[in-house]
């Protein structure tokens, strides 16, 4: 081989390299559970029906299944619930959720997995039904 043929093949090579990188390896900026005032959850309907705030364990839960989510790409995204972070330096994130998968801010970006099906919907419900056993003990 001459030596414009290898520059190419370094080139293509090194390229690949690259993208196979920025499609796997991109930046999520991780939660820091001491900087978050609170975090509330609500379906995504046209418009929330009910905002639920978690419990610190809750908080908790959610941070470490973020920071340890797994891309599964790029990819247009609609969610089935919002979940909003508060920070104590009063900034927002906000993430679309369903089933196992997490995406923060609009509907396209890098989808994540969090590994559990079950998680969001559970999370979700749990809330509503303390929050409506709540709300039936104050109306006796």
């Amino acid at each position: 081989m001459n030596r414009q043929t290898n520059a190419v093949l370094i080139l293509v090579f090194a390229l690949t390299i690259y993208f196979v990188y920025k499609l796997t390896n991109h930046d999520k900026e991780e939660l820091i559970s001491t900087s978050i005032s609170k975090i509330t959850i609500c379906k995504a309907l046209p418009f929330c029906d009910s905002t639920i705030f978690l419990t610190k364990q809750q908080t908790e839960d959610f941070v470490k299944k973020w920071n340890t989510s797994n891309s599964i790409g790029y990819n247009k995204y609609h969610g089935k619930y919002y979940i909003e972070v508060y920070l104590t330096n009063t900034q927002k994130r906000t993430f679309c959720t369903s089933q196992d998968q997490i995406l923060e801010g609009s509907r396209n970006g890098w989808v994540f997995t969090i590994g559990n099906e079950n998680y969001f919907d559970s999370l979700y419900q749990l809330n509503i039904s303390t929050l409506k056993k709540h709300q039936d003990e104050k109306a006796k």
